[in-house]
Formats: C-alpha cells, sequence, structure tokens
C-alpha cells in the first residue's frame, strides 16, 4: 500500500542520513555512469575470470550545505551491504569460516568497503566526493583509476564500425558484443558451471546445456546495442543487432576488455 511504501521511503530516509533517494541521491549519481563486464583471468589465483565495474559520477552541486552527499551514499551502502553479509552469515550457519562481514580500508582520498566471505567474488564500492565505483571485485577496484574506464576503439574495432553505421552521433550507449562473450564462454564455460552445479554431476551438465544454448542465440549476432541521443525536445533511441561487415576485432577497456 501507499503507506508501507511511504514508511520504507521515510526509513530509507533515516539510512541515507536525511536525505531521500528519488529526490535526493539518484540524481546525483545517474547523470552519468558506465557498467561494464571485464575480463580479469590472470588478476589473482583465486580470482573470478570475469567481473563486473560500474562508474557513476557524483554530482555534488545543488545538494543543501551539511554532510556531502557522498557520505549519505557511504552510510546507505554500508547498511545494505552489514544486512546482507548478517543474512548470509545466518544461513551458513554458526561456523566461524562461514561468516560474512563488511571490511572498510580508507585513505586520504576514497574509502572501500567490502562484503568479504562470499566465494569467487568481493562485491565492494569505492567513494569519494567525485565517485562511486562498484565491483564484485575489490582487487579490481584497487586498481582501476577515478576516471571512467573508456575503451580504447581501434579504428577497425567492432564498435568503431557499428557506431558509424548505426549511432554516430549517440550520448548514451548499452552495448554488448557477442562475440567475445561467445569467446568468454568457450574459455570458461567449466568454470561457470562449477559455480552453478552445487557439486552434482547432474547440475553440472544441466548447465551446460543452458550455456550452449546461450552460446547458440550468441551466434545470431555479433553485437547488440541501445543507443540514445538526448535534447531539450526530443530523445532518438536506435537499437539492434548485426553481424560484422568484416574481420574487425573487439573494443578492449583496462588492458583486457570491457564487452
Amino acid at each position: 500500500s501507499s503507506d508501507d511504501f511511504q514508511r520504507g521511503r521515510n526509513l530509507l530516509k533515516s539510512v541515507l542520513l536525511g536525505r531521500d533517494l528519488f529526490n535526493d541521491i539518484v540524481p546525483h549519481v545517474m547523470r552519468d555512469w558506465t557498467i561494464s563486464l571485464v575480463d580479469t583471468q590472470g588478476l589473482s589465483a583465486d580470482h573470478a575470470p570475469v567481473n563486473v565495474l560500474g562508474h557513476f559520477a557524483i554530482d555534488a552541486g545543488g545538494t543543501d550545505a551539511g554532510l556531502p552527499v557522498d557520505g549519505s551514499i557511504d552510510n546507505g551502502l554500508q547498511f545494505a551491504m552489514t544486512a546482507l553479509g548478517a543474512v548470509l552469515s545466518h544461513q551458513r550457519g554458526t561456523n566461524r569460516d562461514s561468516v560474512v562481514m563488511v571490511e572498510s580500508q580508507t585513505s586520504r582520498d576514497s574509502t572501500i568497503r567490502a562484503l568479504v566471505g562470499i566465494k569467487n567474488w568481493t562485491p565492494a564500492y569505492r567513494i569519494n566526493s567525485s565517485v562511486l565505483l562498484v565491483s564484485t571485485s575489490r582487487t579490481l577496484l584497487s586498481i582501476v583509476p577515478d576516471a571512467p574506464i573508456t575503451p580504447s576503439v581501434p579504428a577497425k574495432s567492432r564498435l568503431a564500425d557499428f557506431e558509424g553505421r548505426y549511432f554516430r552521433s549517440a550520448s548514451q550507449l548499452a552495448w554488448l558484443d557477442a562475440a567475445r562473450l561467445r569467446s568468454v564462454l568457450v574459455q570458461q564455460r567449466d568454470w561457470i558451471a562449477r559455480q552453478v552445479d552445487q557439486g552434482s554431476e547432474e547440475g553440472r551438465e544441466r548447465t551446460l546445456k543452458h550455456l550452449a544454448k546461450v552460446e547458440d542465440v550468441a551466434k545470431v549476432f555479433d553485437a547488440a546495442f541501445l543507443a540514445a541521443t538526448l535534447a531539450e525536445d526530443h530523445v532518438h533511441v536506435v537499437f539492434g543487432a548485426a553481424l560484422d561487415r568484416s574481420e574487425l576485432a573487439p573494443a578492449s577497456g583496462l588492458e583486457r576488455g570491457a564487452y
């Protein structure tokens, strides 16, 4: 009901140190953002080969005096992490090795908080007054810069080719390099299956069959996109999927690749 929604919103407002999520937080972190899947093979021995990285520029303009907006965001995310860690620890039982907890590291420039105790991934965020970085890897957060990762785009890359053909003037872009996805699925299908098979051969075979279906779908096209151009009086949206015109190199980011 509307009353329940309002009570939840008021509770969330207290967690965000008096700021409203929709009026005071979202407008300041959703104006300039990027989310990528990053190939992290070789980053560390016990590391997942693929991780998520999100970059959200914090626009402090127009906020009220007092605690900076990043303080509210940090408090809210820390509360959510702590609650999630408590739930996961409870589900795992009383074994000390099963505890999932939040670890924090603060420097002069930023604060990193990570949810430690989850196999393969360590969900974490790094925040300061100008940027919020969110990832499934604390290690990845420790090496990426505050500035968003802008993939280097060779003149003959798949991304450059599609941009020239379909969305040359777009200011917003969601991009899937299906050819690169196929490559990752082929290389990492056994690792992915191990994460979800729950220790059973039957589960592993079922997962491999699902992955094979995803590969089949990804063979239909080499890339898919959703691009938009924003103006004061209109929004122009282009979306689609297509095959390469010729042999092209995938655009890369963080030296390994963002897709």
